[in-house]
């Protein structure tokens, strides 16, 4: 009886720990009741691309990102090769691509494939399809933007520097005033000096 009662609880722990796996799973989008096909993509950068993110076709969600494996080419050139789960209930050209996409600005990076209808061979579990990146909108801003600053500082070199000149030219023109004030002053001062003379000697007379 003791036997039959240890038996009946390592059955629970076992059934529990399974129950647990495939809890754990299903919370990370995988599902042991479905299969899959992998197909392999390489990229230069996964910006912001991680493991179990969405895998769609057409805005619909097939699949997920299963693994991001960094790799390092001969010549030390690091890229990154990203394994995909795809439905095997959906078939598509070998030349669909799989690229990195943004859908939003809140949201993260996502995968998709890149359909293209042609007359090449179904892609098939295992191929390797090649990888395309989309920059995200603020990215594409931040792009649009520079060029944008670039001219506008452009601009306001330029005009500070015809403020500056013109400065330069009042300054001139005030000085050139001021010295011919200065000099009609002085002739006035002189001319009241010989009035003032004058004046003196008849008043002497």
């Amino acid at each position: 009886m003791k036997y039959t009662k240890e038996i009946k609880a390592g059955l629970i722990a076992l059934l529990a720990i399974v129950g647990f796996v495939i809890l754990f799973q299903f919370m990370k989008g995988k599902s042991f009741f479905t299969s899959d096909n992998i197909y392999y993509a390489k990229f230069d950068n996964v910006d912001g691309l991680e493991q179990s993110n969405p895998v769609s076709i057409n805005g619909l969600k097939v699949g997920q990102v299963d693994k991001i494996l960094p790799q390092t080419a001969k010549d030390g050139t690091i890229y990154f090769v990203v394994k995909v789960l795809v439905d095997k209930g959906f078939n598509f050209s070998k030349n669909s691509t799989v690229e990195i996409f943004e859908p939003g600005i809140m949201s993260g990076k996502q995968a998709r494939i890149h359909l293209v209808y042609d007359k090449a061979p179904f892609a098939k579990d295992g191929d390797t399809l090649r990888g395309t990146f989309q920059s995200s909108l603020m990215a594409s801003l931040s792009s649009q933007v520079g060029p944008v600053k670039d001219q506008v500082q452009s601009v306001l070199m330029k005009l500070d520097s015809t403020v500056a000149a013109t400065n330069k030219i009042v300054d001139e023109q005030n000085r050139r005033e001021i010295k011919i004030l200065l000099a009609n002053l002085n002739q006035t001062v002189a001319s009241f000096k010989n009035t003032s003379d004058q004046t003196n000697r008849l008043l002497a007379s």
